[in-house]
């Protein structure tokens, strides 16, 4: 028999992680309403649970109940709540000299801070 996520615990991995189901959703690349339906309980064994697990530091196990270990090791954890993108991004950054990955740490921190983070500033000329 098919069985449902622990809201209790899928929500408390989200709080202990400050993670926001709009936040969650983006990282598992679903619309906000299926997360929606996951974080409620309305979806049986959803296809969403192994990426969300991977997300909250958990596994899918945990999540419907059949096991009461949470956590996986912490540096799993954080390198598994990478997106696809971040995970290419900083394995090209550590493939970087160590002058060129300072060059790139001051142009991150340049465009973090900017107030015109915007797409129409990367868009494409006329």
């Amino acid at each position: 028999m098919k069985q449902y996520c622990s809201t209790k615990r899928l929500k408390a991995r989200m709080a202990l992680l400050e993670i926001s189901q709009t936040e969650l959703a983006r990282r598992v690349g679903c619309s906000p309403a299926a997360m929606a339906r996951v974080i409620q309980g309305q979806t049986q064994r959803s296809r969403l649970l192994p990426d969300i697990a991977r997300i909250l530091g958990t596994s899918v196990e945990y999540l419907i109940g059949e096991s009461n270990e949470p956590s996986k090791p912490h540096a799993a954890s954080v390198a598994s709540s990478l997106t696809i993108e971040e995970q290419h991004a900083l394995s090209n950054f550590r493939a970087l000299s160590a002058p060129d990955r300072q060059v790139v740490v001051r142009v991150v921190e340049c465009l973090a801070r900017s107030p015109e983070r915007s797409v129409s500033r990367h868009s494409q000329p006329d």
